[in-house]
């Protein structure tokens, strides 16, 4: 366990452990541990779903002199020196009347010593509520981990120590993953190796918790050399603090002092308190049982230890993509209507009947301008055909008004044009924006699409720094939006500014913590795919803070291969039967059920997790974005996977494989996959 630092103030950095007082009225309900502030919380307790809760607090309340705060303390504690069970301990000093607020870090280190000499007395073990986070099992057990040399002839006290069954932390080197080979076991294996690494590392922490990389460490360590050394491990071991004895630097060929350590460690095992922690039990040691935090440790050791090295475009996979692009473009050159050049948004083929959905979302227009742009460039249309056409859906575009506001509609008739509803939707029409930003490249479409945006009143949609939905009579953020950084920066460039989720609350804080604070917010917003993270990378270049969530949802896909042997790309698709549409993604919250799917249709039927299941698939178009922005032998066995089960689709690519049958619905396409797919193949291709 750790002892308590001392505090003070308000915020305070102690040696990397950062831990960060909030006030009452800014802890929303579901702020929790290491949460609120990043990685580190001093005030807030564990997490609702945590296996070990504070039953019992002592707060101390504004306005309490520092003398009357001490004996408050005395009293509560104890009050509950009888009990068994945890209680938390929030001392907030900026409230303590009495001291100057240059006095504020003297008063906190007398207050702390004093409450540590009461603990002592007591009898209780102080643990920081951060610290509780560091262990699935919270609960009073000193924790040893005994590092020594891997097994060889030069040094046998590894092998006496396991001769008497001691658990020992040995370097590993785990096998370098291989898409040709799925292991459960290597995963651990390389989450083992980094955690032994990270108790061993030559910078010796002054705190042990998670540093400000991220990175669980120890701070108690033992490095005994000498017969001294090893005589005074049971008292510079201590019997609270967790420490690590490392016993590497005792000479090798030196039998008599291994005997000393082997009969050392042998009677430090009898205390009932005291655990030597075992190689496969580091995990559930050292990292928290919090599932986000899970996301951003596999992201931090994954990213340096999975070897999926950029694979050079060859010739016989260029000549592929090229056939890919043709067969999605399929759908945008037979389904085109001649009045309005839009297209129908899904198509369903049974026998010699066709049924067209004829209703368009501006995300719609925007992607069949993209598709009809990587046409033109993959040489599958004329420039002058191209640009007649473009001109057609520009040009078919309406405004409505609304709340005194000129703005497109969210739907409209792909065969008339005609606005359906009458309502806004800024992220659809971020997506319209990032097409129409592409398209400004061509001279002889530039004043077209300056006059259309000039008839639209995109600044009014912004509200607090946030975009908004507009009704006929209200307006309704988006901001806590997978969509919203992605729009932050379609509108940005017409000099549309709003804000983002995505955004780290504070950019002083350490890297690790600015991440945690992204994937919270990603988390509390719902599940994660591909779209559009990598559309923005595709049309706007990578950003670091949704190119973080990218390789977070790259890395939770490899790892669940591995673990099973199922190729993973998820993102939004429409089915061709209730619900008609689906959000498939990562699931940040929980461990369980990592990938979970979203409905639009509310009813109660679509909430059954079996029928859920049945529209689980390997994503086209999330696929060809994986492999446009991380070509590798993982993401080509994606696209070879859907190339294969589509051979015969008659109207392009549908939308993709169902887990459950490996199969697609048959006869059924729609518009968004087939132009994602063809603007995929183009950065791809680099065209």
């Amino acid at each position: 366990m750790t002892d308590i630092p001392s505090i003070s103030g308000k915020l305070t950095r102690q040696n990397q452990v950062v831990s960060a007082t909030l006030p009452a009225d800014m802890i929303r309900e579901n702020m929790s541990g290491y949460r609120v502030a990043g990685l580190r919380n001093l005030v807030a307790g564990p997490s609702k779903n945590s296996r070990s809760q504070f039953v019992n607090s002592i707060e101390i309340t504004p306005g309490v002199l520092y003398s009357e705060s001490i004996s408050e303390i005395q009293l509560r504690i104890a009050n509950l020196t009888g009990e068994t069970k945890d209680f938390a301990l929030m001392i907030d000093l900026e409230y303590i009347l009495g001291y100057r607020s240059e006095s504020l870090d003297l008063a906190a280190t007398r207050i702390t010593e004093q409450c540590q000499r009461l603990f002592l007395a007591q009898g209780l073990q102080p643990v920081l509520a951060s610290d509780l986070h560091l262990q699935r099992n919270p609960g009073y057990a000193q924790r040893i981990f005994l590092v020594a040399e891997p097994e060889n002839t030069q040094n046998l006290l590894t092998s006496m120590l396991r001769a008497e069954n001691l658990p020992l932390l040995t370097q590993i080197t785990p096998r370098e993953f291989d898409v040709q080979r799925t292991d459960p076991n290597d995963i651990q294996q390389h989450k083992i190796a980094s955690l032994i690494t990270y108790l061993t590392s030559t910078d010796i922490p002054a705190h042990s918790g998670i540093n400000t990389q991220g990175i669980p460490v120890q701070a108690h360590r033992l490095r005994p050399q000498t017969a001294a050394d090893v005589e005074n491990l049971p008292s510079d071991c201590g019997e609270k603090a967790d420490c690590v004895i490392d016993l590497r630097a005792l000479p090798a060929n030196d039998q008599r002092l291994h005997q000393k350590a082997l009969q050392t460690l042998r009677a430090m095992t009898q205390a009932p308190t005291r655990i030597f922690v075992a190689k496969q039990q580091l995990p559930d040691m050292l990292l928290p049982d919090d599932p986000v935090y899970g996301a951003y440790f596999d992201e931090m050791i994954f990213r340096t230890q999975t070897k999926l090295d950029p694979t050079p475009i060859s010739l016989g996979e260029r000549t592929a993509l090229q056939q890919d692009a043709a067969h999605a473009w399929k759908y945008i050159l037979q389904r085109e209507h001649p009045m309005t050049g839009l297209c129908p948004t899904t198509v369903f083929s049974a026998g010699e009947r066709s049924y067209l959905h004829q209703q368009a979302t501006m995300w719609d227009v925007g992607s069949l301008l993209f598709g009809l742009d990587s046409g033109l460039r993959l040489n599958l249309l004329g420039e002058s055909d191209f640009e007649a056409r473009v001109r057609r859906v520009i040009g078919t575009l309406p405004a409505v008004s609304l709340q005194g506001m000129s703005l497109p509609p969210s739907v409209i008739a792909t065969n008339t044009g005609r606005a359906l509803k009458q309502e806004f939707n800024s992220c659809d029409c971020a997506r319209l924006l990032s097409a129409f930003r592409h398209l400004m490249r061509y001279p002889g479409l530039q004043d077209l699409i300056a006059r259309k945006l000039a008839g639209w009143d995109l600044a009014d949609t912004i509200v607090d720094d946030a975009p908004q939905n507009v009704g006929t009579r209200r307006k309704t953020s988006t901001f806590a939006s997978h969509c919203s950084h992605y729009s932050r920066r379609a509108f940005g460039h017409f000099g549309v500014e709003h804000n983002s989720p995505y955004l780290p609350r504070n950019t002083d804080w350490p890297v690790a913590d600015q991440r945690m604070s992204v994937l919270m917010q990603a988390a509390d917003i719902g599940v994660l795919g591909a779209e559009p993270l990598l559309l923005e990378h595709v049309e706007f270049g990578d950003a670091p803070d949704s190119g973080y969530l990218a390789r977070v949802l790259f890395t939770q896909q490899w790892l669940h291969y591995m673990n099973t042997g199922q190729l993973t790309a998820t993102s939004e698709a429409p089915v061709n039967r209730a619900p008609w549409f689906i959000y498939e993604g990562l699931n940040l919250l929980s461990d369980q059920t990592r990938w979970n799917i979203d409905l639009v249709a509310g009813r109660r039927q679509y909430r059954d997790g079996e029928l859920k299941n049945q529209f689980s698939m390997l994503n086209s178009k999330a696929a060809y974005l994986w492999h446009a922005t991380q070509p590798n032998a993982y993401t080509q066995a994606m696209i070879t996977r859907i190339r294969e089960g589509m051979e015969s689709a008659e109207n392009g690519f549908a939308p993709g494989l169902y887990h459950s049958t490996g199969r697609p619905d048959v006869g059924f396409a729609d518009l968004n996959t087939n132009a994602v797919i063809l603007q995929a193949i183009c950065f791809r291709l680099g065209v």
